[in-house]
């Protein structure tokens, strides 16, 4: 559910992220990891960008809801995160 590719952003912001952990992943087949993945990144680049231009940073409750929400659009591997 968090992207590898983000991994350094969700390290600078300090709020004990640990996109290794097993909640905060998900698996997809070949064919839906190579249709989805290029959306899916550039949506959590969308999610970083807007909280830069506000000069904000993001909260480990709305990674988790935004997480969440992208699960649900692009479909849901396994439940939801457990806090």
């Amino acid at each position: 559910m968090l992207p590898q590719q983000y991994r350094d952003a969700f390290d600078a912001l300090d709020i004990g992220i640990d996109i290794d952990d097993l909640r905060y992943g998900a698996w997809w087949d070949a064919h839906d990891h190579l249709s989805n993945h290029k959306e899916y990144n550039n949506r959590w680049e969308e999610f970083f960008r807007r909280h830069e231009e506000a000069g904000t940073e993001p909260t480990l409750e709305e990674i988790e809801d935004f997480a969440e929400e992208l699960a649900d659009e692009f479909g849901r591997v396994r439940g939801k995160l457990r806090r």
